[in-house]
């Protein structure tokens, strides 16, 4: 079943858990790389954090959101992952109240 969330990120021409990648971008092998590391890791959250640092350059904040997420709940938590949410969240946060 796919989430709300996976279908907002799938929607930006992202790769979620696990899914293949659709974007042709400057940041696809990136990506796809990441997610195959996903495939021979799946216990760890590291992948998981360069795949939410990869959609935050790509402005798709939904995915990394979720990708942050699956990093800090994985069986060995990418513990940065941490900083970097709270980090994305305080600075769309702040444009949405500069933005009005």
């Amino acid at each position: 079943m796919v989430t709300r969330l996976q279908a907002q990120a799938g929607a930006c021409g992202f790769s979620t858990c696990g899914s293949s990648e659709a974007a042709l971008d400057g940041w696809a092998t990136a990506s796809a790389l990441y997610s195959h590391a996903l495939l021979l890791a799946p216990t760890s959250g590291n992948a998981h954090n360069q795949l939410a640092v990869i959609a935050q350059h790509r402005r798709c904040f939904h995915a990394a959101c979720m990708h942050y997420c699956c990093a800090l709940s994985a069986l060995s938590p990418f513990e940065t992952s941490r900083s970097n949410l709270a980090s994305m969240l305080r600075s769309k946060a702040l444009s949405a109240l500069l933005s009005g």
